[in-house]
């Protein structure tokens, strides 16, 4: 049985492990992402509708940390 305890710490590194293997942009800075972006998303038209949400929800949560 104390071979299979796992302690906090560790449990939450495995936790952020998997999550950095399941979801690659967890770990992402800003500027990856756009970088993954420009070269993931080929149709323009999508790429404007993700840029014009971006903006909206920074400027979303700029008004709402203002407040």
């Amino acid at each position: 049985m104390i071979e299979d305890y796992i302690s906090p710490k560790q449990l939450a590194a495995r936790e952020r492990e998997e999550e950095e293997r399941d979801n690659p942009m967890a770990t992402m800075t800003k500027a990856q992402v756009v970088q993954w972006l420009d070269a993931n998303i080929a149709d323009d038209n999508t790429r404007l509708a993700l840029k014009q949400l971006g903006r909206l929800v920074l400027q979303n949560w700029q008004e709402l940390n203002n407040k």
